[in-house]
């Protein structure tokens, strides 16, 4: 992608040829656009940035428990029962 900025491409031409380079892992045109912006900014660290917010993190004990309860509960469920965003990260 930065080879792609450096040559003077645009956000939506980098996102099509990717996504013939890459069918099944073509990032969306928004984080095309995002990692140009940084391009555009000269940060050209290739590296994912850190997160401000803080990781989300679950018991594992209490995630357990829960699914020995309702072994066929679908994620959805689980997270709706625990009262927790189904995309969390899950520490002892």
């Amino acid at each position: 992608m930065l080879f792609l900025f450096l040559s003077g491409t645009k956000p939506p031409e980098t996102h099509r040829q990717l996504a013939r380079v890459y069918p099944q892992e073509v990032p969306s045109e928004h984080t095309v656009r995002n990692w140009f912006k940084r391009f555009e900014a000269h940060n050209y660290n290739l590296e994912d940035e850190e997160r401000s917010q803080p990781a989300r993190v679950m018991d594992l004990d209490l995630l357990r428990s829960t699914v020995e309860g309702d072994p066929f509960a679908t994620t959805r469920e689980i997270a709706q029962t625990l009262g927790v965003d189904r995309q969390l990260s899950f520490e002892d």
